[in-house]
This record gives structure tokens, sequence and C-alpha cells, in this order.
């Protein structure tokens, strides 16, 4: 960018150098635009994104300036029309200020500058804001909705933060903390909704790491409805992030550690789960299903050195937000994440379990079966008779890892050793 384009004065009192912005600020995005269209196409997939901004349809800085970005906007919307058939999808991004170098710079010489409704550094954007977006949208099996369209930034990153559960910010926080204390750690914003996002983040371990040791999954959303009202697709969008997100990262990651004979893998599931609750019939049918995946991968992986289990967390997280927690004891994350460590280190003794963690209280939970009542034959009048008989806990059958064998040997020595008796 030519450096005296930012600068406070007309048009023809600048250079005509200034037109080099063109280059930049178009001719740039054609060129990329069409080595990648000559990939894509044939693919039948992909996402091109143009950088753009409020420039294009509002002075600032320069008539050069928004003539580059008001060009880009009009490429972008040409270009999703002829990749259509081709299922690639073209869209120009509004990022706003964002606080580049040059930014920085133009901030700091450009007198009131700083004052200007657009350009208050307080509203601005980090370099990495548009790119989690990007991340967002390319795992989106969707994203052709939004194809040829010019879009803000930040609603895209209010529709996919909420909707789709992709919130990159925290992700990045968590690693610039983790490094702060000396540590390593990257983040992958792909989509655990789809299988290709789930094994891009275990590819992205993979290539940084070498290896995967510990696969905690606890990627959520929440979108309420009562049985009654709830829609097709908010049904879906939970179930993709919390159920299938656990099978799409599971997936890629588990014959990985088979061949290196370790692994841990930690599940979130909650309470809701094993009782339900009102308004989330989506979020507890997720919770119920995640049981049955942690049973599977601990048995197939028993023999192989990795253990799953399951973490029935509560807290007070981002989640929580809209839901009245003043009555609540003190039940941060910092209560919970002492067990999923456990559960995640080498030390870990068990595997295909269920351990509670809410408010400081640690529990095992486990399904269980009363002895039940043995007939030869059965009427639905029978039954009914035999309600409380079947219902006695006085005794608690607790089949755990094995219980599938168990359950069928126990049932079918009931079933003989009555046979035999009558």
């Amino acid at each position: 960018m030519p450096g005296d384009l930012t600068q406070p004065k007309p048009f023809w009192e600048k250079p005509l150098s200034n037109w080099e912005m063109i280059d930049v600020g178009v001719r740039s995005n054609f060129v990329a635009a069409w080595h990648a269209a000559r990939i894509m196409a044939p693919q039948e997939s992909g996402l091109i994104v143009a950088i753009s901004g409020y420039t294009g349809v509002a002075y600032t800085y320069s008539v050069v300036f928004g003539t580059s970005k008001s060009a880009v906007d009009r490429m972008a919307r040409d270009m999703a029309i002829e990749l259509k058939p081709y299922n690639v999808a073209s869209i120009s991004l509004w990022q706003g200020l964002t606080l580049t170098e040059l930014a920085q710079r133009n901030l700091a010489n450009i007198p009131g500058l700083k004052d200007g409704t657009a350009t208050r550094p307080k509203d601005a954007c980090s370099p990495e804001f548009p790119g989690r977006v990007i991340a967002a949208l390319a795992g989106d099996p969707d994203v052709m909705r939004h194809s040829g369209g010019t879009h803000i930034t930040a609603e895209l990153a209010r529709e996919y933060g909420k909707g789709h559960g992709l919130d990159a910010g925290p992700a990045q926080d968590v690693v610039r903390e983790i490094q702060a204390a000396g540590g390593e750690a990257v983040a992958c914003t792909e989509s655990v909704a789809t299988p290709e996002g789930g094994k891009a983040i275990i590819d992205t371990a993979l290539e940084h790491y070498g290896r995967i040791d510990i696969l905690i999954h606890n990627a959520g959303n929440v979108r309420y409805g009562s049985l009654k009202e709830i829609s097709q697709e908010d049904f879906r969008a939970v179930v993709d992030v919390h159920l299938m997100g656990a099978f799409h990262v599971v997936r890629p990651a588990f014959p990985i550690m088979c061949e290196a004979g370790y692994g841990r893998i930690v599940l979130t599931s909650s309470i809701g789960g094993l009782y339900g609750n009102n308004n989330c019939v989506n979020y507890g049918v997720s919770k119920a299903g995640m049981i049955g995946l942690n049973n599977v991968v601990a048995l197939e992986g028993e023999a192989e050195g990795v253990k799953c289990n399951i973490i029935l967390p509560g807290a007070v997280t981002r989640m929580a937000e809209g839901l009245d927690t003043s009555i609540y004891p003190p039940m941060g994350p910092e209560l919970v994440a002492p067990v999923v460590g456990w559960l995640a280190h080498e030390s870990c003794s068990v595997t295909g379990e269920m351990l509670v963690s809410a408010a400081g209280r640690v529990a095992r939970a486990y399904i269980a079966e009363t002895p039940g009542v043995y007939q030869p034959s059965w009427t639905s009048a029978e039954v009914g008779a035999q309600i409380n008989a079947i219902h006695d806990k006085s005794v608690v059958l607790d089949f755990g890892l094995h219980g599938h064998v168990d359950h069928l040997r126990y049932s079918f020595g009931m079933a003989t050793g009555g046979a035999r008796d009558s």
C-alpha cells in the first residue's frame, strides 16, 4: 500500500502512484482467485474470501482505497455466479478496523483518525478475528448459502459462535495462557460438526506434535426448545456438535492411539443425558448417545491400551449465559478440571466409567439393573401385578464394562434355572 495513500489530502494532490493500490487491493485478489478456482472447480468444493470493508461504500482514507474495496465486493459477487455450478463459494468479508501494524501506525500518525466513528480503536478487532470467521465458514457444509454476499465479520462470528458452536476466541485465549505459562499449544478452529472438521482437528495435533495421547471432547452449543416446538434445524445443530462431534474426533484419533498402544479419551456428557431436562431434548439425546459411544470405545480399546471415560460436569461456563445461577454454590470449571486431568492421565485406572463432578462433589454414575422377575410366559396384566417386584432395588446389578455379555449371561441363567425349577 502506498505510504501516503491514507494521508488527509485530496486525490489530485497525491501522486498517481497511489493507483498501485488497485494492484494490491484488486489485481492480487483476482490473481489468487483465478489460481484457486482452477483447483476448486474440478473438485467441486471450495471457498474464496475477499477481504473488503465499509470503505467500499463510505469514504475513508482516499478515493483509490474506496474504489479498490468497492471493486473487490463486485468481483466477489460476480465470481459467485460463475462458481455456483461447481459448488465453490465466493464471498466478500467486511472486517472493520483491524489492528494490523499499518493500522496502528495510521492511528498514531493521522490526526483525528482515532475519533472517527468507524476507526475508533476500542471497536477494532485483532488480525486473528477474521481468520477465525473464515475458518468457521470453511467448516460449514452449507457455506454456499453465503456465496455472492458481502458479509460483516462480526455478524458471521455471532452466527457461527452461537448457532454452530464455533467460537474460536476462547480457544486462542487458552493457547496464549498455556504459552504464557511456558507450555506449547495450538488452536484449530475447524468444526467438530463435520467429519472433515473432526479429522482436521486431529491432523492439526499430529502435524504439530507427531502423535496424539489424549483426546478430550468438550465442544458444545445450546438451542432451547420444548419437544412440541423445537425445529429440526435446532435439534440437529446440537446433536451435530455434541454427539456427532464426539464421533468425528474419536473416529480419526482412535486407530492412531491403538497403533501406538496408548491413549486416553474423555467425553463430556451431562446429567441431562442421564435424567433429562425440560426444553432441551436435543441436548439430552446427544448426551445420552455419548454414553453408548463411551462404552464401545472402552471395549474396543481395552486390549489396545486405550481408555475412554465420561465426565458429567456441573459448572458455570459460557453455556450457562441467560440462566439464573444466583442460588448456585461455587461451581467454576476449576472444580471439574482435576477430575478430567486424572481421567486423561497415564495413571487413570478405570475405563468405560462415568464420573460426576459438580460443585466440589465427585461421584461415580453407572447403569444398573434390578434382579427382576422370571416367568416362562407373560401377559400385560401379569407385568402390572409384578411391577413392585420388578422395581425392587434391594439388590442392584452393576454389570460394568462387559455388561453386554454379563447381562445376557444373567438373564439366560434365570431362564434356564427357572425352566429347571418348573
